[in-house]
């Protein structure tokens, strides 16, 4: 749509005519609206496709031996995972057998140390507890 202005010049005393192209704009509140349809999308889908939570599993290492000297034995304290504990004693066994190496991995390699890891579909985490002095008490 074209908006058409007709004027007469006052350098030359003709008449003219401009043609000016009318450009739409969006409206304040049809911008905010479509804003708002598309948070309202987001957080649809967002439920939709909701992470699964890794389980958190606290270790700590604790000296191996009650020597002091120049070597360093330390042993690997965890309290069970939950999703363990329902399994089949032998698929427990595995699995937590692989948590044991996986926690050798990390302290072996700082740098892979607070990553998510899978075993058979769950996911995992580490998180390394300091080590006081006091036992822990698990069931």
């Amino acid at each position: 749509m074209h908006k058409v202005y007709r004027f007469i010049s006052e350098t030359t005393g003709e008449e003219c005519e401009v043609k000016i192209k009318k450009e739409f704009k969006m409206k304040k509140y049809t911008l905010s609206l479509i804003h708002l349809i598309i948070v309202v999308v987001t957080f649809i889908l967002s439920g939709l496709l909701a992470q699964e939570r890794p389980e958190m599993i606290p270790y700590r290492l604790v000296p191996g031996d009650g020597v002091y000297n120049c070597r360093l034995e330390f042993e690997v304290e965890i309290i069970n995972p939950y999703q363990v504990e329902n399994l089949v004693q032998v698929h427990r066994e595995e699995t937590i057998e692989i948590i044991y190496e996986r926690i050798y991995f990390e302290v072996l390699h700082p740098n892979y140390q607070n990553e998510i890891f899978k075993i058979d579909d769950k996911l995992y985490y580490l998180i390394r507890v300091p080590y006081t002095g006091v036992e822990w008490i698990t069931n």
